[in-house]
């Protein structure tokens, strides 16, 4: 079970690394990046990364984007309702912990091949990207 989530992990990787050689969006690119979130120390709200741990919210790719757009791209090897929670918690949170525009998000499903949940990814405004490894 182990080396099955390591293998796909590496392939997660892979993926990530031919998107950006591919990508043809002009902008910063960060790779696992992580997602701040939002505690309260006392009257105060205090928005921080939490790096450690196997939960810690990072995604994928982020691009900000020369258009002034930001990009969440999230890789997997096949589409699946994880990624699709992934993309909509991290923009949701990144709307509201750093105040980015709602409007000037992009989600971004990478995978190596879509399925049956093309159509629900579609229909919360996810572009999907499938590379085959060519």
């Amino acid at each position: 079970q182990q080396e099955i989530i390591m293998s796909r992990r590496r392939e997660e990787k892979k993926l990530v690394e031919e998107f950006i050689k591919k990508s043809e969006i002009p902008g910063r690119y960060e790779v696992e990046k992580p997602i701040p979130r939002e505690r309260v120390v006392g009257k105060n709200k205090v928005v921080h990364n939490v790096l450690s741990g196997l939960f810690s919210l990072r995604a994928d790719i982020f691009i900000k984007g020369d258009d002034g757009l930001v990009y969440i791209v999230e890789a997997k090897t096949r589409m699946n309702p994880s990624q699709l929670g992934q993309l909509l918690c991290y923009k949701h949170l990144l709307v509201k912990n750093l105040g980015i525009d709602e409007s000037k998000v992009r989600l971004i499903a990478l995978v190596r091949k879509k399925n049956e949940l093309e159509e629900v990814f579609k229909e919360y405004g996810i572009e999907i990207v499938e590379l085959n490894g060519v």
